[in-house]
Order: structure tokens, then C-alpha cells, then sequence
């Protein structure tokens, strides 16, 4: 009933438009509304269409932004999503949503492609192979995005919300761990692009580890603090600092 009543309003208000001035933001607020309800009413290819249309009017506007690229994921087309986060980090590099986004969503497209791949019935070699070139390919994107990222975080003036970051790298290394284990065991698997990933997961756990060192410094009796970092030095071979922590911890 809403969707009706505002493209109601919005075909009237493109009428009156016709030889009335001052009626552009109002049609572009209705556009906008119209765009969400789509967006979350599941009508995506409207919702896309609406919010391309609206970036159009004003390609600055961060809530279209926003909701173009959203409409772009829930529809399933990530690399379309992403070559239009790519346009966003270029055009605001100093927006961090916009390289966090981009990072998040590199990383679950190479586990969407090499996950969705494993233990596939049928799958010969060649469409082992293509996946992976394209993994391997989004893997050096990532790694990429995520060395700006951190060079980013570590030239900021004020400092991040660290549980978010901390959970953040975290998160994106857990991701990768669980992909890398899936490929080395496939019956296929190549080891090449499991070292790719290992790679690009230690980098993610290395970035997390100064947020949670942090946290800690806050609230040194913080149990899962210390179990964040003691896994995360566990995983990186990081021996001595595992022990030492340990011992001051007694957990």
C-alpha cells in the first residue's frame, strides 16, 4: 500500500513538474522512499533501476550510495557491487565505510566462488581452474584494499571504535581460515591459491591484533579480550607472546 501511494504521488508529481518549478526535490524524495521500500520489500532490479536513476540526478549522494550498492549485493551481483565500491573508494578515500565495505565483500567473493566450487558434482578441471584464476585475482585485489585500508587507519587523527575494528580483521581473517581448510582438503585443491589466502588471513589477523591489545589495555581482567589475542597470536605462530599471555592470564 505504500509503494501504490507513493508511485501515486510520484507520477503526479512528475505531471505537475511539467511547467511547475521547485517540485525537483520532492520527486527526488519520493524516488528515494519508493527505492527503499523496493530494497526491502525484495523488488531488487527495481529498487537497482531507482537508485541508479536517482545517482544520476546527484552521483554524490551517499545514502543512493548506499542503497545502490546494497541492491547490488541482496540481487547476488557482487563484482557489479563491488567495481562501483572501487568508483567510491576512488571518489571518497577519505570514507572508510566505503574500504571497509569494499574489503568485506572482496573477501566473501573468494569464498563464495571457491566454497561454492568444492565437492561440486560433475566440476572437471577446467571449471576448477577458471574459479581460481578468478580467486586468485580477487585475492591480490583484496590484499590491495587492505593494505590501503591499514595505511589508512594508521594515518587518521582520531582512532577507531577498536571492538568494531578489532572484530572487523578478525572476522575477514575467520573467513578466509574457513575457505583455505575447505581448498587444501577438495580433492582438486590448489595449493597456490591456499597460500594466497593464508597469506591475506594472516594480514587480517595482524591488523586486528593492535585493536584487541588496546581493548585490553582498557579492561586488563577482560577474559575474551585475551582469548581474541591469544588465538590470533596462536594462529600467526607468534610463540612467545602466546606463552607470555597465557601465563599473566592463567586461563
Amino acid at each position: 500500500k505504500a509503494m501504490e501511494t507513493l508511485e501515486a504521488l510520484w507520477d503526479r508529481s512528475r505531471e505537475m513538474g511539467q511547467g511547475f518549478e521547485g517540485l525537483e526535490g520532492l520527486e527526488d524524495d519520493l524516488m528515494e522512499q519508493l527505492a527503499y521500500l523496493y530494497l526491502e520489500s525484495g523488488r531488487l532490479e527495481a529498487a537497482t533501476n531507482l537508485y541508479e536513476e536517482l545517482l544520476d540526478r546527484n552521483p554524490k549522494n551517499r545514502l543512493w550510495k548506499h542503497g545502490f550498492v546494497n541492491s547490488l549485493l541482496l540481487a547476488g551481483e557482487r563484482e557489479r557491487a563491488i567495481e562501483r565500491l572501487e568508483e567510491m573508494v576512488a571518489e571518497e578515500p577519505s570514507y572508510l565505510p566505503y574500504r571497509k565495505t569494499l574489503l568485506s565483500e572482496q573477501v566473501r567473493l573468494v569464498s563464495e566462488e571457491m566454497v561454492g566450487m568444492t565437492g561440486v558434482e560433475g566440476a572437471v578441471d577446467t571449471e576448477y581452474a577458471l574459479v581460481r584464476k578468478g580467486a586468485e585475482g580477487a585475492l591480490t585485489a583484496a590484499e590491495g584494499t587492505l593494505e590501503g585500508l591499514v595505511e589508512f587507519l594508521s594515518n587518521q587523527e582520531t582512532e577507531e571504535d577498536p571492538a568494531e575494528m578489532g572484530a572487523f580483521f578478525t572476522g575477514l581473517g575467520n573467513l578466509l581460515l574457513k575457505t583455505g581448510i575447505a581448498e587444501s582438503q577438495a580433492e582438486n585443491g590448489d595449493m597456490a591459491v591456499v597460500a594466497s589466502m593464508e597469506r591475506l588471513r594472516n594480514r587480517c589477523y595482524e591488523a586486528a591484533i593492535p585493536y584487541w591489545l588496546k581493548l585490553q589495555e582498557i579492561d586488563p581482567e577482560n577474559q575474551w579480550y585475551a582469548q581474541q589475542l591469544y588465538r590470533l597470536y596462536t594462529e600467526l605462530s607468534m610463540t612467545n607472546e602466546a606463552e607470555l599471555l597465557h601465563q599473566r592470564m592463567n586461563f
